[in-house]
């Protein structure tokens, strides 16, 4: 008896059509393996007197989902123009279709999820890194020969002068001697919360830190993205090391029964899921600390200064206003990665009653 070995589903396809359009039958048998040695699904044809039997491997694995996808395709198209004009039915096929049924659900389960949570996670990392950057305005310039100024002169002799600049710009925040927050690089007064970046040469509205894992600057326009980059990295993580767990034990207990090559995929995948889930977790549950307090990381290492003195619970107010400032108002927004913050990054409310601008001695 003749034997021949496709794996490629095409191919069989091919085939069958062209015996079944000379007339021939065909038998369907159908093998499922919990832990097979096969990786992918195999079809086999034997050759035989009377027709042909059609056998078909399925590992009940994540590694057959796309082939048993088309198998099952296969299979019922031998089913309708096979056992149904030869007038055989099988209760082995029926048995087989709805395993195969029980293996597309479970497939379709871990990947609709799966895909989702990709989806989202690109959409965040790509608007971490290419959202727009987010600058002082132009009414915070300052010229060179101002710079030079404040910098040489004492700040009893420029106060008429600091007063001047300062008159019609929201300002609250000041430097550790109480004077004007400046950049001579710049050439601007500081907004509140702004802080110059040395890697990317310019000063940033609401600046958290410069981040070498998108190679950006994370601040007031990107830091909602940055804090659903790391949400949906931890829940990726998570998903990935929760549905390969099962597997991951299978090949411990069931060592005799599996594939070196299969053990090393199992074991990387569960591994690297699991590292990379309690690294996010550290920087995510950090972050998220640090949005219900409402304070940058560079505030959380140097409170900003006020009149009444340095005071980290300045911008405080309150966990839910704290969480909207970032988030917006609309909860339709909050875990989608389109920029819904409240404000212009240059002006921010108060924990104290601080209403009016800063007067400097």
């Amino acid at each position: 008896m003749g034997k021949r070995v496709c794996k490629s589903f095409h191919t069989i396809l091919d085939v069958i059509f062209k015996r079944m359009s000379q007339g021939e039958c065909f038998f369907v048998e159908v093998r499922l393996s919990r832990c097979s040695s096969v990786d992918d699904g195999l079809v086999e044809l034997h050759e035989k007197s009377g027709g042909c039997v059609l056998s078909a491997t399925f590992p009940l694995g994540t590694g057959g989902i796309h082939f048993s996808c088309s198998s099952m395709v296969l299979l019922r198209i031998l089913s309708v123009q096979s056992y149904i004009e030869k007038g055989a039915v099988a209760e082995e096929f029926v048995v087989a279709f709805y395993a195969l049924l029980k293996i597309l659900f479970r497939s379709a389960v871990y990947l609709i999820p799966y895909h989702l949570i990709v989806i989202l996670f690109m959409w965040s990392y790509w608007k971490t890194i290419f959202s727009t950057v987010y600058t002082a305005p132009p009414l915070f310039s300052i010229s060179s020969s101002d710079v030079t100024r404040l910098r040489q002169g004492n700040l009893e002799a420029t106060s008429g002068f600091i007063a001047e600049l300062t008159n019609s710009l929201p300002v609250r925040c000041r430097n550790k001697d109480g004077g004007l927050r400046y950049c001579e690089k710049c050439q601007i007064i500081k907004p509140d919360r702004a802080h110059h970046c040395s890697i990317c040469g310019i000063c940033l509205l609401k600046m958290d830190h410069h981040c070498p894992w998108v190679n950006t600057c994370v601040h007031f326009g990107n830091y909602k993205f940055f804090i659903l980059f790391l949400g949906y990295a931890w829940i990726m993580c998570l998903f990935i090391a929760l549905t390969d767990l099962k597997y991951f034990v299978a090949f411990w207990t069931d060592e005799g029964r599996m594939q070196k090559k299969s053990q090393f995929h199992i074991m990387f995948l569960f591994f690297v899921a699991c590292m990379f889930f309690f690294s996010v977790s550290s920087l995510f549950s950090y972050h998220l600390w640090l949005t219900s307090k409402n304070r940058t990381t560079l505030e959380s290492f140097r409170a900003p200064i006020f009149s009444h003195g340095p005071d980290k619970e300045g911008f405080n107010m309150g966990t839910t206003r704290n969480f909207r400032e970032i988030f917006g108002d609309s909860p339709f927004y909050w875990l989608i990665p389109v920029f819904s913050s409240r404000g212009d990054g240059v002006s921010f409310p108060l924990a104290r009653d601080q209403t009016a601008a800063y007067h400097f001695p």
